[in-house]
């Protein structure tokens, strides 16, 4: 382990995430002038209705300056300084500052809503993300919204039905002739892809049918709907409706639909038909970020996610996802070598970059003591990441002049992710054996290039090499992967056997047939990787990319290896555990296991009972 301690001298040091404060939870300190002027700023309630964003708080001070912005871009809003007297007296400030205040954007993009806290020049110098909540707009915000929902009334850009979002108004929605009652909170559809998903709530009374209807008659049946409690509507209905609305809030996804499409909500008996709410279907395009984040934000119970995501999110998502990916092909892609690469490479080192630059400097100060690497490897960085090209254009120089390790760099004019960033590797890649690793994995002995790729090629029946990795205390992070059945969630997960246990423990030699390896560090070759049409791109934002390599070299009669002799130390992005909580990245794990087993439910089957087999 002496050699595993010097490599952990020379790692670089890790930084912790920077303290973010959830605004909408507690105030956020700032200052308007970088100085010692603080200011504290909390936000009550957020909304979207329609086209338009909401967002109600109060500051410390009232001559701040406070904006909105979707995507990290400003956005025109009106600001309105309202009075506050709860938080003067907290405060100790005379009744007459208004320290309150509502944003209204009128026409807002789609996209993640932030506040932006202005400094005195109008730049802003905080800036805090927004969730918005689906479902009834309760009346406190109702009435904190007022001024902003007076001027959207003022212009015609408050209907009937998107008054029936506020709490004041919507549980007014009773059909006169006593067959239900209802709402529509949110429509959002693709232009692109014609898929479309409504939010909003029913309850009805025995012996009546309800659907959703189009601008063109189509009618859509609610029973594919995910159903859902909403115990706001249950608190606030007529008693006669109480008993049936333990499921009343739906979330449907719809098929062949058009922005500014108006979708209504219909019930019937069969002699009486009555259109409960009805609202204007906004358009995503191929905001795929705005369109996951607003479905993982729905509520709904981890257990029941799953079937949720396999009914309504993964049909919706997935045409998005295909659409965005297919654009890649009109791109400019920019190659630039620095260094004199080997001229016929034993193998190419492919290694994504995306988010921390530093980490290209210590791969790279690993690299130079590798004879081996040196002479027989092609080293290539594919840029992911747009705020890092300026960066390696202007550095890439410098750090060959100070490790004298060659390297080719490429970008590929958009954020690929992790399975897009190793395919266009590939792509540029001249060897005919491919290893692949994450710029965050860092070798502990020099060689060890060589040892995977001898494996491949004294065994033609193994489909990919995988390495051991260590945690930086040096603990066991993997040594091969397995499938374990998450039950309580309705999926199979990505299982790293031995994790967190002394390497010793690992007594295993040579190289080890398991399920599947992952993707940190991963040899394959070029024919192999060809032939099952590489990494798959059809995955949310990351996780399950690598076993479903392994999965598809499996079905091609192909094994999967560990190889215990090759240790790299791994500082693996912890943040994108399944952690069990209800959090935005738990949620997107799910969807990726659930789009996981739907590719490969037979080979999950043989493995669970393989296991349970060596289990007894």
């Amino acid at each position: 382990m002496n050699v595993l301690k010097r490599a952990m001298r020379r790692l670089p040091l890790l930084r912790g995430p920077s303290a973010q404060v959830n605004i909408q939870d507690a105030p956020m300190a700032w200052s308007p002038d970088g100085g010692g002027t603080r200011v504290e700023t909390k936000v009550d309630h957020v909304a979207r209705i329609g086209r338009s964003v909401l967002a109600s708080g109060w500051s410390s001070s009232s001559g701040v300056g406070l904006g909105l912005s979707v995507g990290g871009s400003p956005i025109d809003c009106i600001v309105f300084r309202v009075e506050r007297p709860d938080v003067n007296r907290y405060l100790g400030q005379s009744s007459d500052v208004r320290l309150g205040w509502v944003l209204l954007a009128v026409d807002a993009p789609m996209g993640e809503v932030s506040l932006q806290c202005l400094g005195a020049g109008g730049a802003p110098v905080r800036t805090a993300a927004l969730h918005i909540g689906h479902g009834t707009i309760s009346r406190d915000a109702s009435v904190q919204f007022e001024p902003a929902l007076a001027t959207l009334k003022q212009r015609n850009l408050l209907d009937d039905a998107e008054i029936g979002r506020l709490a004041s108004a919507s549980l007014t929605v009773v059909s006169t002739n006593g067959l239900g009652s209802g709402a529509l909170d949110d429509a959002r559809c693709s232009s692109v892809t014609g898929g479309a998903v409504v939010s909003g709530w029913l309850v009805t009374a025995s012996g009546v049918d309800a659907w959703l209807e189009d601008s063109n008659g189509r009618r859509f049946d609610l029973d594919e709907a995910y159903r859902g409690e909403r115990s706001d509507i249950e608190a606030a209905l007529p008693v006669s409706f109480r008993h049936r609305a333990q499921a009343a809030g739906f979330l449907a996804r719809l098929d062949g639909i058009a922005p500014d499409e108006r979708i209504k909500l219909v019930v019937s008996d069969g002699d009486k038909e009555e259109r409960l709410s009805e609202l204007t279907c906004v358009d995503w395009a191929l905001e795929l970020d705005a369109a996951s984040r607003w479905l993982m934000s729905y509520p709904t119970n981890l257990n029941a996610l799953a079937e949720r995501i396999r009914r309504i999110d993964l049909p919706l998502l997935a045409p998005m996802i295909e659409a965005v990916h297919d654009r890649w092909q009109e791109l400019d892609v920019s190659v630039a070598q620095v260094g004199m690469p080997p001229a016929a490479p034993r193998a190419s080192l492919i290694i994504p970059l995306y988010g921390r630059f530093d980490f290209v400097e210590h791969q790279l100060s690993e690299f130079a003591r590798d004879a081996a690497l040196l002479a027989h490897v092609e080293v290539i960085y594919v840029i992911d990441d747009l705020n890092l090209v300026q960066r390696m254009a202007s550095e890439a120089h410098v750090l060959h002049g100070l490790y004298k390790v060659p390297f080719k760099w490429v970008w590929g004019g958009a954020n690929r992710g992790f399975s897009g960033a190793n395919n266009l590797g590939a792509a540029h890649a001249s060897s005919d054996l491919l290893v692949f690793l994450n710029s965050d994995a860092f070798p502990v002995e020099a060689g060890w290039v060589q040892l995977m790729v001898d494996a491949l090629d004294s065994n033609p029946g193994v489909g990919a090499v995988g390495a051991r990795l260590l945690f930086p205390d040096g603990s066991l992070q993997h040594a091969g992967m397995e499938f374990r059945a998450r039950d309580d969630l309705g999926i199979v997960v990505n299982a790293h056997p031995m994790m967190g246990l002394d390497p010793a423990l690992d007594t295993r030699d040579g190289l080890v047939q398991v399920a599947a390896v992952t993707g940190a560090c991963l040899a394959i070759s070029r024919a192999d990787f060809d032939a099952v049409g590489g990494w798959d791109t059809g995955y949310l934002i990351g996780d399950f990319e690598d076993s479903d390599l392994c999965m598809k070299l499996t079905r091609a009669g192909k094994v999967i290896g560990y190889l215990p002799s090759v240790t790299l130390v791994h500082l693996e992005r912890q943040s994108f555990k399944l952690l069990g909580d209800g959090d935005f990245r738990t949620r997107v794990v799910i969807f990726n296991a659930v789009r996981h087993q739907t590719r490969w439910p037979d080979l999950l089957a043989a493995n669970r009972m393989a296991m349970e087999r060596a289990d007894g």
